[in-house]
């Protein structure tokens, strides 16, 4: 079967700009939709759903900064992965963008190669993302948020709920499990004993060490070298996925 077309939305009011855009990127394949200005970009965002977005900063009517604010309301949009065309090169705008939840800035002059990378990357993470959460929803083994297994520590037995798990990560024979009630259970059982017990449609295994649930990523990250990492709901740091067992996250991607 074909398979659709990426849409990307250019919001920029120089017309020679976005038409110069729209032709690259038509000649990539994309289907591009073009606003001239931040509040007809958001009107079109709204009635096309692209699946990403590249805004101009400094706009006539609303800035870039406003239009990326009003759209990440809408749950259908505020993870849409957002690119910034600016001629600004100013720390505090850049910090600004990336605050709001931009994902790149592009700074015009740009280069036509560079540009089309970032893209192809940005949208390549995008899909992963929203393919973990469309097999969290359709997979029909999903188990319901009232099922729980039982720890035990000493004379105490704790319930926990599928749910509040964020991931495991294995040290010699024992299993860490990281909650989101920021509590961690230190159990003596292996991973592959876990992978037994938990519903396999929310639970993946990205390392040797580690087990994630998928309902609990935040982002996956793609570095230049292709190795993937992902972060997790209430963790400050990024967990890497080993190649090994990258088909776990290859086989939910659609």
């Amino acid at each position: 079967m074909k398979s659709q077309k990426k849409k990307i939305l250019v919001i920029e009011d120089d017309e020679i700009i976005s038409d110069n855009l729209k032709n690259l990127l038509e000649l990539q394949n994309y289907e591009v939709w073009v606003a001239e200005n931040g509040k007809e970009g958001i009107d079109k965002a709204y009635i096309f759903k692209p699946d990403l977005v590249i805004c101009d900063i400094m706009m006539p009517d609303i800035t870039g900064f406003e239009v990326i604010e009003i759209l990440s309301r809408e749950n259908d949009l505020k993870q849409l992965p957002f690119l910034y065309l600016t001629a600004l090169i100013d720390i505090t705008n850049f910090r600004k963008g990336m605050n709001l939840g931009a994902d790149d800035y592009i700074f015009k002059p740009y280069d036509s190669e560079n540009l089309l990378l970032v893209i192809k990357n940005r949208l390549e993470k995008f899909e992963l993302i929203r393919s973990l959460t469309l097999a969290q929803k359709s997979d029909k083994d999903y188990q319901n948020e009232s099922e729980k297994i039982i720890i035990k520590l000493g004379n105490k037995s704790y319930p926990l709920n599928y749910n509040e798990i964020i991931y495991l990560m294995a040290e010699r024979q024992y299993s860490n499990i990281y909650t989101t009630g920021k509590k961690k259970f230190i159990i003596k059982k292996s991973l592959k004993n876990w992978e037994m017990i938990l519903p396999t449609s929310s639970f993946i295994r990205i390392h040797r060490s580690c087990i994630i649930n998928i309902n609990q990523v935040n982002k996956i990250e793609k570095n230049s070298l292709n190795q993937y990492s992902v972060h997790l709901n209430n963790s400050n740091n990024a967990i890497q996925v080993s190649r090994r067992f990258y088909k776990n996250l290859k086989k939910l991607s659609v």
